[in-house]
């Protein structure tokens, strides 16, 4: 029988990992790019000098679907001696610059200057290039627009050369860094790729049982455990030990939820249901019911925005607790209550959006009298269900503003009709 690892795993080789196929664009483009700089500033035709390729690809933890390429193209010392002499925001000056020559080998490409990149739009993603001078110390000076200009540092190479020292330690360190950052990219969760790399570094190197046996379904869930057990908002990055923020905690909220969720699973189809609710209705092993409807099929998916799921529960019209705190003491409702879930979306929210509610019936009951459900309903704020049979069943809330989901949430609804509990 095939289990929830290995689908995890099928996951992971078939829709994450990326083959030399799916780098082409971007590897063809950075070399013409590469060229064309080399040429004007180095006076040479190299296509693979004086560049760096930083960011998740650099660290070999991207995946197949990696929009955005960090590249440093390092410019002679004299470049940087010439702009020092001017005024009024030079970093500015420079990134305009830099992408003006650009613009010659690129005519007809999107390209802009801002911050501290210029953006070269591609077929299937954007190469965000960072010009750089050389540091005695092996660093790097590059240009900050913000605030009208200023001189940062970055050193890439040393998290490079701890992500390579990572890896070769510990097999699974790019294939969880891989299902997390899928797991991000599908719920919307604010998670710097950095902060993703480093965290996974600084776990696996606290478990060092992981570099010689591991499912990888086990480390994903203790990882997601630590995960849910930060609480700062800056990290020293790996290797350069530089200092980033990354100041929306609600990752590690999440994280912790989905860690519990998965560690409660009762069988591999439980476990297949919430891995669908973190990366999408493609993964592998999940058993869609025969009405079942999927919201990517119909709108956009573009969270923003936060919202917060719960349900009263009534007894006879009475409220009796919530759902939430249900399964905070892993108890299971009774049968026949009635479950009001209630959807509170964030202050920032737009006005004027859709609610649309899924439940999906999970377990043998609901398989033999074709109860699964699935299908996706429009209702208000408030939503009621009867508690009416066993199983590990799943409530969505999706919140849809102008054709797109701008905020998604789940909750679990796990009821035993012989030894269920009211309150």
């Amino acid at each position: 029988m095939t289990s929830s690892n290995d689908f995890l795993q099928e996951w992971l080789t078939d829709t994450l990992t990326p083959s030399s196929e799916d780098d082409d664009d971007f590897e063809n483009t950075l070399k013409s790019v590469v060229k064309k700089l080399n040429s004007h500033y180095w006076e040479t035709d190299s296509d693979n000098e004086n560049v760096i390729v930083a960011g998740s690809y650099g660290r070999k933890t991207h995946t197949k679907r990696t929009s955005d390429h960090d590249v440093l193209f390092i410019l002679p010392p004299t470049v940087k001696e010439q702009f020092d002499k001017r005024q009024n925001n030079i970093q500015s000056q420079l990134l305009t610059s830099v992408k003006d020559v650009i613009f010659e080998r690129y005519p007809k490409t999107a390209l802009h200057s801002d911050g501290q990149v210029v953006s070269i739009e591609m077929k299937k993603g954007t190469i965000e290039l960072i010009p750089v001078f050389d540091r005695p110390d092996q660093k790097f000076d590059f240009p900050n627009t913000n605030a009208g200009g200023s001189w940062e540092v970055t050193n890439p190479n040393d998290e490079i050369e701890k992500a390579i020292a990572v890896s070769n330690q510990f097999q699974c360190y790019r294939e969880i860094a891989r299902l997390i950052r899928s797991w991000r990219s599908f719920q919307g969760i604010k998670l710097k790729g950095i902060v993703i790399d480093t965290l996974l570094c600084e776990f696996l190197e606290e478990n060092s049982v992981y570099s010689f046996t591991y499912t990888l379904e086990s480390v994903l869930i203790d990882f997601l455990t630590y995960l849910g057990e930060q609480s700062g908002s800056v990290y020293t990055m790996m290797g350069s030990g530089d200092l980033i923020d990354n100041d929306d905690q609600v990752f590690a909220d999440e994280a912790k939820r989905y860690a519990d969720e998965l560690k409660d699973a009762e069988n591999n189809e439980e476990k297949s249901q919430l891995y669908s609710q973190m990366f999408g209705k493609k993964f592998p092993g999940y058993n869609a019911a025969a009405s079942e409807t999927f919201i990517e099929d119909r709108y956009s998916m573009a969270i923003q925005y936060t919202v917060a799921l719960d349900a009263s529960i009534k007894q006879n019209g009475y409220r009796t607790s919530t759902l939430q705190r249900f399964l905070f003491s892993k108890r299971k409702i009774a049968k026949d209550l009635q479950l009001a879930f209630e959807a509170q979306i964030s202050d920032d929210t737009p006005h004027n959006v859709k609610y649309l509610w899924k439940v999906r019936n999970v377990g043998s009951y609901a398989k033999s009298h074709s109860l699964e459900r699935g299908e996706i309903l429009r209702d208000k704020k408030v939503h009621v269900e009867p508690s009416s049979f066993s199983g590990n069943h799943f409530v969505e809330i999706y919140v849809v503003y102008q054709q797109n989901v701008i905020a998604r949430n789940y909750i679990r609804v796990p009821i035993d009709a012989l030894n269920g509990v009211t309150n």
